[in-house]
């Protein structure tokens, strides 16, 4: 023990970091991994300050770094590592389990051979993967899991639970649209109170409404109902597949009717 305050117990045990604490000796991991001894040999090591490390093998290498178990590693500036061959590799990162590992910044992992490599990613459960940044997976690609007992959210930033999205979703079934593989674009407005209903249908114009898959209103207070439908003048109104109404105040009724003059 050659750090300040230090404590080394174990063969082999270095605690070199001001006020370190290293418990254990020296672990093979050739032995332990593919079953031939004496090829790598590692020492329990706390070499940062204020770190610990318990277990053969262990290291806890920075500033308040903790590792517990065999082989368990803990290398950056408060990184926490607890089970065999866990391994804590950031700042802030803390791996909890046999084989887990946090390589993220301020990353968890939780369960045996779980894995966090994005910054502030949380991985929960055995093999889950988080691998993208601020989220947290309780599973991994092919093998996902359900999250149960959840409460019903009440915030913004809460999850919702299936029994919220049924209530806010059960009258959706009396509406129903489509377009298709080729033209399969959304409903648009821009104006007030604008309405736009069916696949690549428009409402553009203050109180303008559309109604089926490409109908097009287009000015103020136009209304145009079905497919292909165009009501493109100030007040017009279209009605019938192909209907067009094209001057101010007109009026098309039928399939591909036309009234340009109103």
């Amino acid at each position: 023990a050659t750090g300040g305050f230090a404590t080394a117990v174990g063969y082999g045990s270095v605690a070199s970091g001001d006020y370190g604490l290293a418990v254990g000796g020296i672990a093979d991991y050739g032995d332990l991994l593919i079953g031939f001894p004496g090829l790598i040999l590692q020492t329990t090591e706390a070499s940062g300050v204020a770190s610990t490390a318990l277990g053969n093998g262990a290291l806890a290498t920075d500033i308040g770094a903790t590792a517990v178990g065999t082989l368990a590693e803990a290398t950056g500036v408060q990184a926490t590592s607890v089970g065999t061959l866990a391994y804590a590799t950031a700042d802030g990162a803390s791996a909890i389990g046999s084989g887990s590992s946090a390589s993220g910044e301020d990353s968890t992992a939780v369960g045996f051979l779980a894995n966090a490599s994005a910054t502030n990613s949380v991985a929960l459960g055995a093999n889950s993967e988080a691998d993208r940044d601020d989220t947290v997976s309780v599973g991994a690609a092919g093998a996902e899991r359900q999250i149960t007992n959840v409460a019903a959210g009440t915030e913004g930033t809460d999850a919702v639970n299936v029994d919220q999205l049924e209530e806010a979703t059960q009258y959706n079934k009396y509406f129903a649209a489509s377009g298709d593989e080729e033209n399969d674009q959304g409903a648009a407005v821009d104006g007030e109170f604008a309405t736009a209903a069916g696949s690549a249908a428009l409402a553009y114009g203050n109180g303008a409404s559309a109604f089926g898959s490409g109908a097009f209103a287009l000015a103020d207070n136009a209304t145009a109902v079905g497919f292909n439908a165009n009501a493109s003048g100030q007040n017009s109104a279209a009605f019938g597949a192909g209907a067009q109404a094209e001057g101010a105040a007109s009026v098309a009724i039928g399939g591909s009717a036309i009234d340009e003059d109103g």
